[in-house]
């Protein structure tokens, strides 16, 4: 008798909760709930709640929940029903909602996430996607979709500022930064990831400058990811130029630096040891350009001077006894070694013979 009465209370008790819960109870998108029909138990189904608030029942269709009690949708189950027998008894039970969020993008691991709670912070729900991608990331942009269609950019690097709160159903992507490369006579040629897509000068400020002597700022090209290329022209002071007037890098695009002369050898002939043609990085004194050829022929060459054929064609006469270290020879012009001026002491002692001859024979005529 009194295990009877005790079920009986706690029957009830449980009956005051449940109908508590569905006065009180409003129901969400992503609910999942248990729909139990008491004289039908066929008919009982666990359904979800979709996006938009609709809920999915058969027998009755769909059910718009925006605003809707359990009660409220426990009666209207139940008249959906009562066309098909008589007298339904529904009882709508809300089970453990499974929170989560999308992430993805530069991520380390794009896609669902389990939330512990129905609102987190976006940088928190980053995080559960095993933090940004270090390199590739681009947090100042990153984009939150809401659920009811709502799409906003929030910068995640300032940290001073709070981040908004990311709710149940919601996504989360985190665009890639501009990937450029920078290659050839820069400093530090490289893959570089940027923000937004860079102007040829800041690019090849990232890449830590040009080569000294070794790039050509007039004739930079930039290759395009889709195949083509087009040149670029940069001043001497080109982090002065104007921005507005430079070509910017788009993700994929490559910057290159090429060569400033036209041949990176230069020709040594004459009376040298080693005559020929030498690569050079660069424009070198007129006497590093001697020392790579061996170095003059000390038996038979001018020692005291040398010739430079510059690009233009025309000849330079350097003085080695002072002008060896500060003269520069570039790429793609030739340095002559002549041959040192000798005295033909036969012909001069032929010459003298020859004259003394003559003289005698004047004076005996």
């Amino acid at each position: 008798m009194r295990l009877k009465t005790a079920c009986i209370l706690f029957a009830a008790a449980f009956g005051f909760c449940l109908r508590a819960e569905a006065q009180t109870y409003t129901i969400q998108p992503g609910d999942s709930l248990r729909i139990l029909i008491l004289n039908r138990p066929e008919y009982t189904q666990e359904v979800a709640v979709g996006p938009d608030g609709m809920l999915p029942y058969f027998l009755v269709g769909s059910i718009d929940t925006k605003g809707m009690t359990l009660e409220a949708l426990q009666e209207q189950i139940a008249q959906g029903l009562s066309k098909h027998f008589s007298d339904p008894q529904v009882i709508v039970v809300p089970t453990p909602r499974s929170y989560g969020v999308y992430v993805g993008g530069q991520v380390a691991n794009p896609g669902f996430h389990p939330a512990p709670e129905p609102a987190i912070d976006l940088r928190r729900a980053v995080i559960l996607a095993g933090g940004p991608l270090p390199d590739s990331a681009n947090l100042k942009n990153a984009l939150l979709y809401r659920a009811d269609g709502e799409t906003a950019a929030y910068d995640l690097t300032r940290y001073a500022q709070p981040a908004p709160e990311v709710k149940n159903g919601d996504a989360v992507y985190i665009p890639p930064k501009v990937r450029i490369q920078v290659s050839g006579n820069v400093q530090k040629p490289d893959v570089y990831y940027v923000d937004a897509p860079p102007t040829a000068a800041f690019a090849l400020a990232l890449a830590g400058g040009p080569m000294e002597d070794r790039a050509a700022l007039d004739r930079l090209v930039i290759l395009r990811s889709d195949g083509v290329s087009e040149t670029v022209r940069l001043s001497e002071q080109f982090w002065n130029d104007d921005p507005e007037k430079l070509p910017r890098l788009q993700s994929g695009d490559a910057l290159f630096v090429p060569y400033a002369y036209a041949a990176a050898e230069i020709s040594v002939i004459g009376y040298v040891r080693m005559p020929g043609l030498y690569k050079v990085r660069g424009p070198i004194p007129v006497g590093r350009a001697l020392a790579l050829s061996g170095g003059a022929d000390v038996a038979k060459a001018d020692m005291n001077s040398a010739e430079i054929q510059r690009l233009d064609g025309s000849w330079e006469k350097v003085d080695l006894r002072t002008e060896a270290t500060s003269i520069l020879v570039h790429p793609g012009e030739t340095v002559r070694v002549r041959k040192r001026f000798q005295v033909n002491w036969s012909f001069v002692l032929s010459a003298v013979t020859t004259g003394v001859l003559l003289a005698r024979f004047i004076q005996n005529n």
